[in-house]
């Protein structure tokens, strides 16, 4: 498709939905990697989800149902929600990739038709809403990105139905409290990012569901005390990265319930260093010996 094909089309389209709305696949090609590729492109500066179709010139012996992968990275784009037309029209997505999209709200009809969708990644937006069933449909979701968005508020039950998902990166937002069931579904996660929000206080067994969970980053919030109860035994995590916050005191039981061996603490008031003991972990409690104690004279 050439550009004054696309100049043309684009410009009919603004006339047929009246409020400079258009949707196209700018570009179908063979991703090495990701297999056969829409590059999408989408006009709906008022979060319209009206769209009948998405339009675009197939390959040769192609279909929608071939699509695997969307991918938008800015491109001009500019829509406030993501219309359901993009899992209507390709229902065997694998991928979707949707970024400086402008996105501002994620609805419950906006992945629904992706029932064997695997790989969402929707950040650097200004995503402020998610509707606790956006993913309900997507039980076969691995990785969930949301990072660099403006989320204040979690509800409850987002990820009830994605006991398959593997990463869920929530980093860059402005989250200031956890819901205490929120993660008690996520049986196969192994890797939780919520750095750079505004956590000053985590829930108690917040994370206790989390028994696969190797990894958690926890840096840049706002976080003074690290209690062992939002964990519980999590015999699997082994990095903890904790820089960047306010941290005095930790719970040496944090230590004993898990297989922590690599901490993260700079910028830290009781330990302001990277700490690491990957055989005995007598160096990760002599240099946390100092946190131990002011939370034993806090806390008792």
């Amino acid at each position: 498709m050439n550009a004054k094909f696309l100049l043309i089309f684009l410009s009919s389209a603004c006339c047929v939905y009246g409020q400079n709305e258009a949707a196209i696949c700018t570009k179908f090609w063979n991703n090495s990697y990701y297999g056969y590729t829409c590059d999408l492109t989408i006009i709906n500066p008022n979060g319209l989800n009206n769209f009948n179709e998405i339009s675009g010139q197939h390959l040769n012996g192609k279909s929608n149902e071939d699509v695997f992968y969307i991918y938008s990275y800015n491109s001009g784009a500019n829509s406030t929600n993501i219309p359901s037309v993009i899992c209507q029209q390709f229902p065997n997505l694998d991928r979707i990739q949707i970024q400086r999209f402008g996105i501002r709200a994620v609805d419950d009809y906006s992945f629904s038709n992706c029932k064997k969708i695997q790989y969402i990644y929707i950040n650097e937006n200004y995503i402020s809403q998610i509707h606790e069933n956006s993913f309900q449909n997507n039980p076969d979701l691995l990785r969930l990105s949301l990072q660099y968005n403006q989320i204040a508020v979690l509800p409850e039950k987002l990820f009830i139905n994605l006991n398959k998902l593997q990463m869920l990166d929530l980093g860059q937002n402005r989250i200031s409290t956890l819901p205490t069931t929120a993660f008690n579904t996520l049986i196969s996660l192994d890797f939780l990012l919520l750095n750079n929000n505004l956590l000053t206080n985590l829930p108690a067994n917040v994370f206790n569901a989390l028994k696969n969970m190797t990894m958690i980053y926890l840096d840049s919030n706002k976080l003074d005390v690290i209690h062992a109860f939002p964990f519980g035994v999590l015999p699997k995590l082994k990095t903890a990265n904790l820089h960047s916050n306010k941290i005095y005191a930790i719970d040496e039981k944090f230590i004993d319930n898990t297989s922590i061996n690599l901490i993260n603490m700079p910028g830290n008031i009781c330990a302001d260093k990277r700490i690491e003991d990957l055989t005995t972990r007598y160096v990760l409690r002599r240099e946390l010996k100092q946190c131990f104690d002011n939370y034993k004279i806090t806390f008792g």
